[in-house]
């Protein structure tokens, strides 16, 4: 696409309104394809500095503009962008707005001290279990639901068959279960390797995994409680 024409250009441009449209436009472009997975507040950030210099630029010597010199400041205007758009932040400023969700929405909970993990209790309508929250390098924020109890040794089998039933249709995170250390587990996660978590996508993660949790605790008990380990793994999914 032709955001300036090149005969403007050679005419000495004597206004910049015909510039000044041409780069808003190659702004607006460029962000619809390249920023769709970016959190709102980036691209406001993006903006608000790459609007200032676009600002500062044209207001200068619009005149003396040559074709050289546009293409340099196209080049620096996109490497603006790619460089907000992959902000600067490290691990503890995602472990950090973790701890902030947390204290806004009054919960209780533990930092583990030399990790990035935060524990925690959760009451749900039909238990009581453990919550952990981890932060997997600058890659993969995961919230983790724990059976209080562990797996007896008897009932792996059918608690196995039971997960595998609730995780055909769901769409949104997974139950797991550790059959090492005998522990039933739900996850959610989500990507941070592009953008820092906003409060609103923790929200999300932490909500789906403690309502899947409580949804499913009254089937699992069936499963484990149950004599007959053949028939109440299905039994125990259609309680859901």
């Amino acid at each position: 696409m032709d955001y300036l024409n090149l005969s403007v250009i050679n005419n000495n441009i004597s206004d910049s309104a015909n510039f000044n449209s041409a780069i808003i436009n190659f702004s607006q472009d460029w962000t619809e394809s390249n920023l769709q997975s970016i959190t709102n507040e980036t691209i406001v950030q993006s903006l608000d500095k790459i609007t200032k210099g676009l600002q500062e630029w044209i207001d200068s010597s619009i005149s003396a503009i040559d074709e050289e010199t546009i293409s340099q400041r196209v080049e620096e205007v996109v490497e603006g962008f790619k460089e907000l758009a992959n902000p600067s932040y490290d691990h503890e400023d995602i472990v950090q707005r973790l701890v902030n969700f947390f204290i806004e929405d009054d919960w209780a909970f533990i930092k583990i001290e030399g990790e990035p993990i935060l524990r925690l209790a959760c009451q749900g309508k039909n238990g009581t279990w453990n919550c952990y929250g981890k932060v997997y390098s600058k890659q993969q924020v995961v919230f983790y639901s724990i059976y209080p109890t562990l797996i007896l040794e008897n009932k792996l089998l059918s608690v196995t068959e039971c997960i595998n039933r609730a995780n055909c249709n769901m769409v949104i995170g997974n139950f797991e279960l550790d059959v090492e250390l005998r522990e039933f587990r739900h996850k959610t996660s989500f990507d941070v390797s592009v953008a820092i978590p906003t409060l609103g996508l923790i929200n999300n993660l932490v909500d789906t995994n403690i309502n899947r949790m409580d949804e499913f605790l009254p089937g699992l008990v069936s499963v484990i409680d149950s004599i007959d380990s053949d028939v109440l793994p299905k039994y125990g999914i259609d309680q859901i």
